[in-house]
């Protein structure tokens, strides 16, 4: 749950609930009495869902609660050629033992209140394939399976970042494949988790 005026920089918040976190536990408990079972995922109040939102997060009283965020890190890579911006490579390996200290403030969370965590925005545009690419979803997957974190790739049908894309085709059309480097980790990834007993979340009461 989130209000999409609000998921961007403060100066963006005007007219959004000024108590987030009881607007969220109002509407999650009313979710819990419908239907007892179901998951309610609850987003950061800002930043677009980054990670940096878990430095003032604080866990709310509602059944079945999963908390998301969204790791597009570094922006200029996991946004390279979007809307006209430049065209980059991954980060130095040096680099990309800091960039997962990016994601510390949800495992800190995560840890110090048992809170389950789903990745619900990640992925790669089609402008980075190759190695940086197959680096990047390593690096991303490996530290979200490393911290038993649930995850999602974002997305499958936008062109932009869907990872069978490869380019345009030209007239709306655009080329695709089954062995791009993106779409080759994540199967492996699928394969990984389809040989777990238990997926699930584990069930708040």
């Amino acid at each position: 749950m989130m209000r999409s005026r609000a998921w961007t920089f403060p100066d963006r918040w005007r007219d959004t609930p000024k108590n987030y976190f009881k607007l969220v536990e109002t509407v999650g408990r009313a979710i819990n009495q419908i239907d007892p079972e179901k998951y309610v995922v609850i987003s950061g109040v800002g930043m677009w869902g980054f990670a940096d939102n878990y430095n003032w997060m604080h866990p709310v009283n509602v059944r079945n609660s999963v908390y998301s965020f969204n790791p597009y890190i570094p922006s200029a890579f996991a946004n390279s050629g979007k809307k006209g911006r430049p065209i980059v490579n991954y980060i130095s390996e040096k680099e990309r033992g800091r960039l997962m200290e990016k994601m510390l403030p949800v495992q800190n969370f995560a840890k110090k209140h048992n809170a389950n965590i789903i990745v619900v925005g990640f992925g790669l545009p089609y402008h980075t394939e190759g190695k940086g690419a197959r680096d990047w979803m390593e690096d991303m997957l490996n530290f979200f399976e490393k911290n038993k974190w649930s995850w999602m790739y974002f997305s499958y049908g936008i062109p932009f970042r869907s990872p069978e894309v490869v380019g345009p085709a030209g007239k709306g059309e655009w080329i695709r494949s089954e062995d791009t480097e993106r779409l080759t980790i994540l199967k492996q990834y699928w394969r990984l988790n389809s040989d777990k007993k238990d997926t699930s979340f584990r069930m708040q009461k």
